[in-house]
C-alpha cells in the first residue's frame, strides 16, 4: 500500500486519483549554486538545503542564505524535532544552530580532524559521525570518542539513525547498534554478506518506525528486523544493477533511493512486489543524485549536482468510510510527523495510523466532562501536542505520546475559550477565540495566555482565521481575519 494523502469529504463518493511523480526544476533566483548536499525541513514545513554557498531555506516563494559558507564545505544537515539544526563540514567541524525561519543562532560547535558525515541528538546526547574518526558524543558537557577502540565496527561512518531507543551507525564495514539509555555501552555489530565489498553500508532508512533498511553501495538492500535482531539481504534487490547508492528517504511503507546514475528507485517494502524506476526512459534525465526528501504535504524533493527538483504529492484518495466508521462531515484535519492523520467530526476525534499490518483507526476519547464536545479546529505544535478547539468554552491539549489531556478555560486567562482557529510556529501558539486573539509560549512549564494584539480596533472582534506570514523580514507575522 503506497503512502496517501487522505482528503475526507461527506458529499463526494469514494474515488482514487493517481499519477506518477512529475519533477520540475526550481530556479535559484540570483544564487549561483553548483551542488546541494542535503534536503530537510523543520517542524514548520520550511525547506532547508545544505549547498556549496551555505545553508539556505526555501519557503515556497524565495530562497534565503541563512548561514553563509565562506571556506568550509558542507557535508550534512540535520534538524531535530526541537528545530535544532546541526551542520557538518568536510573540514571536520560541526555547528549546532537554533532556527526560527530567518533567524539562525549558533549555540554549540566542535572541531575535529575528520569530515563530518552526520550529526543528531539521541536521548539528549549530541552525536557527531565522521569519516575516519568514528563518532564523537557530548556527555556532561565533554566531547568523547566512540570508535573501533571502544567497540564500533568501523571508524569510517556514513550514516546514523535512531530507532527503538537505539542508535544505529552505518559504516564502510557494517553496522553498529548502541542503546541510547546506556550510551555508549552495549555495542553490537552486524556485517551483511560474506564478502567485504557487501559490508559497505552507505545509508540507513527507517521504514514506518518498524524496520531499518541498510543500503549497501553496490549490493542492494539489507533489512534489519528488530524481532529477530538480524540483518538479512532483501529479496527484492538481490540483483542490484542500478549503480552506487547515493541517498535514500523512507516514508511510511515506501523507500526512495537515489543512485550515481540517472535512476530513482521506488520500493514498496510492505508488498515486496513493487519496484519502480524513474530513469531516462521515463523522462528523468538528471544524473548524480545527492539527496531525496518528502515533505509533510507529500511533495518530493530531489537534489542533483546543481538542480533542485520538485514534484507534487503522488497520490490522493477521497474517503467516505474507514472500516465501519462513516466519516461524515469533517471539521478539522491534522497530520503528525509519523504520518498519523487526525480528524474530527460529529462522532468524535480519530487518528488513522499506518503500520505493518495495514491501516488502523483509533478513536481518541475526550476527557470528562467534555466527552461529547465537537472539536472544530486542531493544530499540532512543535512538541507533538495536538491542540483542539471547541465551541463550548474549553480548549484541549492532547499529548500524542502519553495520550493524556489538559484542559484550558476562562480560569486560565481566556476571556472566552471557544476556539475557532489555532495555529503557531516554533514556540508560540496563536488562538482565534470568541473572546479575541491570544498567544501562549509552549516552552513555558505553566501555559499562560496573553490577549493580543493591544490595538483597540480588534477589541471585541470575532476572529475566524489566522494566517502566519513566512516572508516577513523578522520571522512569522500573524494576520487575523475577522
Amino acid at each position: 500500500m503506497r503512502p496517501r494523502l487522505f482528503v475526507l469529504f461527506v458529499f463526494i463518493s469514494t474515488a482514487v486519483l493517481s499519477q506518477s511523480p512529475h519533477f520540475k526544476s526550481i530556479p535559484f533566483d540570483n544564487f549561483h549554486i553548483n551542488r546541494i548536499y542535503t534536503i530537510t525541513a523543520d517542524t514548520n514545513g520550511m525547506i532547508w538545503l545544505a549547498t556549496d554557498i551555505g545553508i539556505m531555506n526555501y519557503d515556497g516563494i524565495k530562497f534565503r542564505v541563512a548561514v553563509e559558507n565562506k571556506i568550509k564545505q558542507l557535508s550534512s544537515l540535520t534538524i531535530t524535532n526541537q528545530n535544532i539544526m546541526i551542520a557538518g563540514y568536510q573540514s571536520g567541524e560541526a555547528f549546532m544552530y537554533k532556527t526560527s525561519y530567518s533567524k539562525v543562532v549558533c549555540i554549540d560547535s566542535i572541531r575535529l580532524k575528520y569530515p563530518v558525515k552526520k550529526a543528531l541528538i539521541c536521548d539528549g546526547i549530541t552525536i557527531v559521525a565522521t569519516y575516519g574518526g568514528g563518532c564523537f558524543f557530548k556527555q556532561n558537557n565533554k566531547w568523547k570518542p566512540l570508535n573501533t577502540e571502544t567497540g564500533l565496527v568501523d571508524d569510517y561512518v556514513n550514516d546514523m539513525v535512531v530507532f527503538d531507543n537505539s542508535l544505529f551507525i552505518a559504516t564502510d564495514n557494517g553496522m553498529s547498534k548502541i542503546s541510547c539509555k546506556n550510551f555508549p555501552a552495549n555495542i553490537k555489530n552486524y556485517t551483511p554478506g560474506d564478502e567485504s565489498n557487501n559490508a559497505n553500508i552507505s545509508n540507513l532508512a527507517l521504514i514506518n518506525n518498524s524496520n531499518i533498511y541498510a543500503l549497501t553501495k553496490q549490493n542492494g538492500l539489507y533489512l534489519y528486523n528488530p524481532a529477530t535482531d538480524k540483518l538479512q539481504h532483501d529479496s527484492i534487490t538481490q540483483t542490484w544493477t542500478y549503480g552506487e547508492v547515493k541517498c535514500a528517504y523512507a516514508d511510511n511503507d515506501e523507500l526512495w533511493i537515489g543512485t550515481s546514475g540517472n535512476v530513482v528507485v521506488d520500493i514498496d517494502w510492505r508488498e515486496k512486489t513493487s519496484l519502480r524506476l524513474f530513469d531516462y526512459n521515463s523522462g528523468f534525465t538528471y544524473t548524480d543524485l545527492q539527496a531525496i526528501y518528502r515533505d509533510r504535504n507529500s511533495g518530493f524533493w530531489v537534489a542533483t549536482n546543481n538542480n533542485l527538483l520538485y514534484s507534487i504529492g503522488e497520490r490522493m484518495e477521497i474517503l467516505r468510510n474507514i472500516g465501519d466508521v462513516n466519516i461524515g462531515e469533517v471539521n478539522a484535519i491534522e497530520i503528525d510527523a509519523n504520518g498519523g492523520r487526525y480528524f474530527a467530526n460529529k462522532k468524535g476525534v480519530f487518528c488513522l495510523h499506518d503500520n505493518t499490518a495495514g491501516s488502523k483507526l483509533e478513536k481518541i476519547n475526550l476527557p470528562s466532562p467534555y466527552q461529547n464536545e465537537s472539536v472544530m479546529c486542531m493544530y499540532l505544535d512543535a512538541k507533538n501536542y495536538l491542540w483542539m478547539g471547541t465551541f463550548n468554552n474549553v480548549l484541549l491539549r492532547y499529548n500524542t505520546g502519553k495520550k493524556t489531556f489538559e484542559t484550558f478555560t476562562e480560569k486560565n486567562g481566556l476571556t472566552n475559550a471557544s476556539a475557532i482557529c489555532i495555529t503557531g510556529n516554533d514556540s508560540t501558539i496563536w488562538l482565534a477565540t470568541l473572546g479575541g486573539l491570544y498567544t501562549c509560549d509552549i516552552n513555558n512549564k505553566q501555559i499562560n495566555f496573553v490577549h493580543q494584539p493591544k490595538q483597540s480596533e480588534l477589541a471585541g472582534t470575532y476572529i475566524y482565521k489566522i494566517l502566519l506570514e513566512k516572508t516577513a523580514p523578522f520571522g512569522m507575522q500573524p494576520m487575523a481575519m475577522g
